[in-house]
């Protein structure tokens, strides 16, 4: 048995859709998968930060879910032709906020949250995926969860991460 960490800082959804469509290798790795992860969706969400203040621009929210949920759904097709049989495991997103300094926008960030984590839902029964909840297991312990940069996991983020999708 081998592990592969195939993941890319910054990647959205398009992008693993471009990988899955045209990296042979990464085509191959899938195709001989038994058991394939993802976590996939919160740079898609990202976009909706301003860089020069930390406020939430909706606007732009029902396009860049629109966007991702077609999307989502052409990496379900692509993997699973790739390999019917395997087990896939996707993870809902999790709300970092609340561990930092933008935590008055927490409330507001878990409803983004939530849209974008019924379409990641929806995706995971359309394919068969095992659905991870990370929201669940995040939720309420961001402080120790959440690493310093506010919106990466900390170690024991990591650990609980792993453990959730072991199960």
């Amino acid at each position: 048995m081998s592990v592969h960490n195939l993941g890319l800082n910054g990647l959205m959804t398009q992008g693993l859709l471009k990988i899955l469509r045209f990296n042979r290798s990464l085509r191959q790795l899938v195709s001989q998968a038994a058991l394939i992860t993802i976590t996939i969706g919160s740079n898609d969400l990202l976009h909706l930060m301003r860089n020069s203040s930390p406020s939430i621009i909706t606007s732009q929210l029902p396009l860049i879910l629109s966007n991702m949920g077609k999307t989502l759904d052409q990496v379900g097709n692509v993997v699973r032709q790739l390999n019917p049989t395997a087990i896939v495991k996707v993870a809902t997103l999790y709300n970092p906020l609340l561990a930092g300094p933008y935590s008055q926008y927490y409330v507001h960030g878990q409803r983004i949250i939530d849209s974008a984590n019924a379409i990641i839902v929806t995706w995971a029964r359309r394919y068969g995926f095992v659905l991870v909840d990370l929201d669940r297991e995040i939720r309420g312990k961001e402080r120790s969860l959440i690493g310093p940069d506010y919106g990466h996991p900390s170690v024991a983020g990591y650990q609980a991460i792993a453990k959730a999708f072991a199960r």
